[in-house]
């Protein structure tokens, strides 16, 4: 698990139990219209706007790659990322 949270491994390779785990720890949220929007459900960004400047800054990453305010989630889990230190659990179905 930790493996995932920086950078070593996918969650994509964590079965459900480990999901469940981390979720205990971090926010597991779903999968909103936009990843601005989904950052600030997440509780990583106070409001949309401020989603939009950390991913206008690079700050934002999904499953360790920077993304851009049009970024589409894949299916299934991915790891948000904010910062070095700030992370959430997004389930897209």
């Amino acid at each position: 698990v930790t493996d995932v949270l920086f950078g070593k491994a996918k969650i994509g390779e964590l079965d459900e139990d480990d999901i469940s785990e981390m979720s205990k720890e971090i926010p597991l949220v779903n999968a909103s219209d936009s990843v601005a929007k989904t950052l600030a459900e997440a509780g990583l960004a106070g409001s949309n706007s401020e989603a939009m400047r950390f991913i206008e800054a690079g700050a934002v990453t999904v499953d360790g790659d920077k993304v851009a305010a049009d970024y589409v989630f894949n299916s299934g889990y991915s790891l948000l990322k904010r910062g070095k230190n700030s992370f959430a659990i997004i389930n897209h179905k």
